[in-house]
Formats: C-alpha cells, sequence, structure tokens
C-alpha cells in the first residue's frame, strides 16, 4: 500500500526561520540576539546543517507519515558540522523551554512531594495551552469520530463495593496523534480514559466528562512532546514561578488539609471581589438579596446525591469553574437582565465600593 502524504506549507522551512517568525514578546524574552545568535554561523541556506528530521502529518489510517530525516543527509554530506549542529539545536530548545515555563503561572502545575521531600510539579490543562503555543504543539486525529465529530466514547461499568452495594460508572475514552513542530516529535495513539468514580471534578453530568476527557487527552500529548511530563519545583523556581501559589497534591497533606490552609487558583480573590460587587450592584446593595442571588446562580448537585446545594458565601468558593458556572448561571437570571455584566466586574477591579460580601455573616 502506499501511503499518502499530505504536503504542509513551510513543513520544510529551516529551524532559523521559524525561530525568525517567533513574536516580539518571545524575542523579548528571551533577550538580544535570542535564539538567533545561537544559531549564527550556520548558513541560513544550508537546510542540512538547521534543520532535523522533518514530520509531515499524514493519512494513513489518520496518523502520521514520516519523510526521510535530513540528519541522515548531514551526516554524509558534512560529518564534521554533526556535533556542532546538535549542540546549538539543544541549546535552542532548551532556551525556549526556559521561556515557556517562565510564561506559565503557579496555577498551571500541581506539586507533589515524595518521603525523601523531593517537590514535582505536573502540569495542568490551563499550562499545557501556554506551552503547546510556544512549543508549536499541533493535536489532531482526535477519535472517535461520530457523525463527523470527534468525540470521547462513552460506557459504562456496574462497580460491587464490600458492602454488596452497586453503582453503575460512567467511562469516557479517547485517542489522538501529535507533533511537535520545534522537535520535530511526533507521538500516536495517545490515550486518555476517565471515570466519574475516579476525583473526577464537574457538575455529574456526562456532558463535563466528556469535556473533561477531551482537555486531559491534550494535556496528555503537550506533557509528552514538551518533555514536561515532570518538572522540578527546583527548574519551576528558576523560570520564576512562584510554588506558593501553585496547587498541592499528594505529599502535602489530605485534600481536606490542602482545602483548610486556603489552596485556591491564583485570581481567585480577583473573582470574588468582582462577584461581591456584580451581585450588590444587581440587588442594590442588598446583602440578603445578595446571598439570596447566590443560592440561586450556584445550585449545583453533589454526585451521588439526589439533594441539590448551593453556596451561600463567595469565600467559600475555591475553584475556578464554580465562578465560571456562576457566572452563566447569572447572565441568564431575570434579575441580571438588562445588566452589563462586563462593567460592573471592570468597575470592581477598578475598585467598586463593596463594603461586605454576600455570606460573609456565616
Amino acid at each position: 500500500m502506499v501511503k499518502e502524504k499530505v504536503p504542509v506549507a513551510k513543513s520544510q522551512e529551516s529551524l532559523f526561520e521559524r525561530v525568525s517568525a517567533m513574536s516580539p514578546e518571545m524575542e523579548a524574552e528571551l533577550g538580544e540576539g535570542g535564539v538567533k545568535a545561537s544559531i549564527e554561523g550556520f548558513s541560513r541556506n544550508d537546510e542540512a546543517a538547521v534543520v532535523g528530521a522533518a514530520l509531515v502529518p499524514g493519512t494513513t489510517r489518520g496518523h502520521l507519515v514520516r519523510q526521510p530525516a535530513i540528519l541522515e543527509e548531514m551526516i554524509v554530506r558534512a560529518p564534521d558540522q554533526v556535533e556542532s549542529y546538535l549542540k546549538t539545536r539543544e541549546q535552542a530548545i532548551q532556551q525556549l523551554r526556559a521561556v515557556a515555563l517562565k510564561s506559565t503561572k503557579p496555577t498551571d502545575w500541581t506539586l507533589f512531594k515524595d518521603r525523601a521531600g523531593t517537590v514535582i510539579a505536573v502540569m495542568r490543562d490551563s499550562g499545557a495551552v501556554v506551552i503547546r503555543k510556544w512549543l508549536r504543539i499541533s493535536i489532531f486525529n482526535h477519535r472517535p469520530v461520530v457523525g463527523g465529530v470527534a468525540e470521547p466514547r462513552l460506557s459504562t461499568e456496574r462497580v460491587v463495593d464490600k458492602d454488596g452495594n452497586t453503582t453503575v460508572v460512567n467511562i469516557a475514552e479517547m485517542w489522538a496523534d501529535g507533533i511537535c513542530e520545534v522537535t520535530g516529535e511526533a507521538v500516536e495513539d495517545v490515550a486518555v480514559a476517565l471515570r466519574d468514580d475516579d476525583g473526577f471534578v464537574g457538575r455529574g453530568h456526562r456532558q463535563d466528562l466528556k469535556a473533561s476527557c477531551r482537555t486531559s487527552l491534550d494535556t496528555k500529548v503537550v506533557r509528552i512532546l514538551s518533555g514536561l511530563r515532570k518538572v522540578s519545583g527546583e527548574e519551576l523556581a528558576h523560570a520564576g514561578v512562584d510554588l506558593a501559589k501553585a496547587y498541592l497534591g499528594s505529599g502535602y497533606g489530605t485534600s481536606k488539609e490542602r482545602a483548610a490552609r486556603g489552596v485556591s487558583s491564583e485570581g481567585i480573590e480577583s473573582e470574588r471581589k468582582m462577584m461581591r460587587h456584580v451581585l450588590l450592584s444587581i440587588v442594590g446593595g442588598d446583602q440578603t438579596a445578595a446571598r439570596d442571588l447566590l443560592r440561586e446562580i450556584t445550585v449545583y448537585t453533589p454526585k451521588g446525591s439526589n439533594t441539590p446545594r448551593s453556596w451561600e458565601s463567595v469565600d467559600r468558593m475555591t475553584q475556578t469553574f464554580q465562578f465560571e458556572n456562576a457566572w452563566k448561571a447569572l447572565a441568564k437570571h431575570e434579575l441580571a437582565e438588562g445588566a452589563d455584566l462586563e462593567a460592573l466586574k471592570r468597575a470592581a477591579v477598578a475598585g467598586g465600593n463593596v463594603e461586605r460580601e454576600p455570606g460573609s455573616d456565616g
């Protein structure tokens, strides 16, 4: 069978040209000369001196088709330049890696600590979005495809606990391929399977489980292709990331203990301030009415329960998704009809006068 290859614009452009196409922000981060200086001395027209193996997305069973490695040609044509090329290329990649890490926020990472006290950081989905842009990671061929749309496959499993109680567990599975333009590395058939009994955070809806599965899959591909599956706390701190504001995982006590220490997303305080200001503005400063409105827009049903719950105080809301859901519900609420929520948010950030928050007294 002949493997079909799909041409990609500029798929053969040199590393030098790719670096030249960096954004002004990236070049500013790299400093004067940046990565360009690290590859000076190579001929801009000698592609063999600046390009590694070329990879082009193909259509053979939806996977990748690998082109002949230019590095092999270089070994034959200019063997005396191979070592210098490899060192320079590695230096350029390490510089880019450092800048990519520096561009992340503390809450893009979850910290884990082993018994020896070694701290390891694992990239979260928000961090993957940042790293993916810097390293030009493309993710494609998401599958399965249903009705022309790629979406996770859902299945169920009956689980019987030690007391004989049976629970139906939902499982979402998905696969994808990926490629990193900077390193030339590619991965195929990366898989993720999520279960709603395995610490899944959401509203308990199957749609949430599917969305989380897709996000987890993309994050996994980025971790693999970026070489940042596990980053030492020392390296992250050296990049200027404030570890004190990162999420904490195992090794930092139980989940309740971490919550008691106030571990929450960076920017949560800003969200709280905006929510307080907006709710009070909508109800004319009435504290009781603001609290009632907060309850109405934060109603949710915990997994495994039929009893709806809601938040009575913004101080007790510690996750970004909680505020995202609340803002969406508020936009549809009859009391917010005609209100310019974005303008109210801006006013809060600018220092809106909010004396007390809904639920601050209990």
